[in-house]
């Protein structure tokens, strides 16, 4: 291939033989880039790091990416000093050679990408770390600062300095699935000590594509936590894995999460969903019918403390998800004939006794204010021919997931009841019922605007939980305090609880779906 076919430009890996550097390498070839790899064993369009130390990196190479690195779980290694230094010495020993050699180069990249982890920030059950906080004092913590150190490059010398701190990278063919592979085939896996701990992840999918978008986009610069929005804990991941043969007996690791971008991992015959850097990116495909966006960090997760952070995720899952779906749309040449965004009855004021339609106008709480600037996200112009429909969903109730999952365990163990005074309405919708309402908006052309997503009998707190109590045979004598609800989830979600809404499905049963 000629130095004009590759569109990328010239890319040198640093650990370009690993698991990460694998499919980093592997999804560049793909993107036509000219792909030179550091290793040890250098082979075909390779390099030695003897290479780097002594000759440099090639002449017009676009960008470095470093992923170098000994593994530090790797359980067939004693914890000794000399592995330790072996530890130090993969990282930061390479990452200088790296840096050094980009200094004395002539025509320097345009961006230099480095791995980093993050074992940067104190191990804790309950801190919430962003990229600004400092790092930690551990040994893990005084390695990645090492390493990040080791990768500055000099602000005068023009070039991008990225830092990616990774977490634990999951994948079908390496990390630490493929670690943990022979347990829990063997039914002996399960959760590390108490299982509290969290664990920060990433999908191998998702890494790359963060390492090629930094490489692409211009105004990404310094450092970015490479881990999944979505937060599980050891217990949670461990519960989580389910390990299996299809009919090939070829080996297929399911994890049953929410990821942003590739959620879910099928067998390769299956193709993979789009992720959301290739929207943001590429677009959504051309011929696509209809476009449906149901993103979103669950609110009322128990699990998550309601804190500024969590707020964060909660409000950028929806709306920054949503303005790039519509973006997306906008750009298009030939546009989808509906675009379809969930959205909460909580855009309602929270009310024991108001009555809401899809006319009705919007709240003031935090819960209104997100689904306000939510829906806002999700408007097209109407020039642009795309029918935008809206539906404010309440709470979902399947055999599977949702809120059913949430409670199965309290009210299993008898120890279910109804939340405060019970007396607040609680707008509910059933899955099935839900999906209908999808595919009605996709298939009928005057379907437009808002529509409330709820079934159109109303019911309180206490009925809903006699009922599911009745249905489980266990009693429901225990209530839930205001003041515990508001000591667990939080003033702004306490009220969504406590209050409730009474949403009336108006123009929902105006459009007669059952006769459709």
């Amino acid at each position: 291939m000629t130095e004009s076919a590759h569109i990328l430009g010239k890319i040198v890996i640093g650990g370009g033989t690993g698991f990460i550097g694998t499919a980093i390498a592997d999804a560049l070839r793909a993107a036509k880039a000219d792909v030179w790899v550091v290793s040890r064993m250098p082979a075909n369009r390779s390099l030695s790091w003897t290479d780097i130390s002594k000759k440099g990196i090639p002449e017009g190479t676009r960008a470095v990416i470093n992923v170098s690195g000994q593994n530090v779980l790797d359980f067939r290694r004693k914890w000794t000093e000399g592995f330790k230094q072996n530890v130090i010495h993969s990282r930061v020993q390479t990452t200088k050679m790296l840096a050094n050699a980009v200094k004395r180069m002539k025509k320097r990249p345009e961006v230099v990408i480095n791995i980093s982890g993050v074992g940067f920030y104190e191990p804790s059950l309950t801190n919430e770390y962003t990229e600004e906080c400092k790092g930690g004092n551990d040994f893990m913590a005084q390695l990645c600062s090492d390493w990040e150190r080791a990768a500055q490059l000099s602000p005068d010398l023009g070039v991008r300095n990225v830092i990616i701190r990774s977490g634990v990278v999951l994948g079908l063919y390496g990390g630490i699935l493929k670690q943990i592979y022979l347990p829990f085939y063997m039914g002996l896996g399960g959760p590390i000590a108490s299982g509290k701990q969290y664990l920060p992840w990433i999908h191998i999918d998702d890494l790359v594509n963060l390492f090629l978008f930094a490489i692409e986009e211009q105004h990404v610069n310094g450092v970015l936590n490479g881990v999944a929005p979505q937060l599980i804990t050891n217990y949670e991941f461990s519960k989580g894995l389910i390990i299996t043969h299809v009919l090939t007996y070829s080996l297929i690791i399911l994890i049953v999460t929410q990821a942003v971008g590739r959620a879910m991992w099928r067998p390769t015959l299956i193709p993979l969903p789009e992720s959301v850097t290739d929207i943001s990116k590429k677009g959504i495909p051309e011929g696509t019918r209809a476009v449906i966006n149901v993103s979103g960090q669950n609110v009322l997760d128990f699990r998550r403390k309601w804190t500024e952070g969590f707020k964060q995720n909660v409000i950028h899952s929806r709306v920054q998800t949503t303005k790039m779906l519509a973006n997306a749309v906008k750009r298009m040449k030939k546009r989808p004939e509906v675009v379809i965004n969930i959205s909460g009855v909580g855009f309602y004021e929270p009310s024991l006794t108001n009555e809401y339609t899809e006319e009705c106008k919007g709240g003031n709480d935090f819960m209104a204010q997100l689904c306000t600037d939510w829906e806002r996200a999700a408007q097209l112009p109407p020039d642009l021919g795309v029918r935008n429909v809206i539906i404010r969903s309440g709470v979902v109730l399947g055999l599977y997931g949702g809120i059913l999952k949430q409670i199965y365990l309290p009210f299993y163990m008898g120890l279910g009841g109804p939340i405060a005074s019970g007396k607040q309405y609680m707008p509910w919708i059933h899955i099935d019922d839900l999906v209908n309402l999808f595919l009605f908006a996709i298939e009928e052309k005057h379907v437009n605007g808002v529509l409330n997503g709820v079934a159109p009998q109303l019911i309180t707190n206490y009925e809903f939980s006699k009922a599911v109590g009745r249905a489980m045979w266990r009693p429901t004598l225990i209530p839930l305090p205001e003041s515990v609800v508001r000591l667990a989830f939080g003033g702004e979600r306490a009220v969504m609880m406590t209050a409730g809404h009474k949403v009336i499905p108006k123009r929902t049963l105006d459009l007669d779906i059952d006769s459709a």
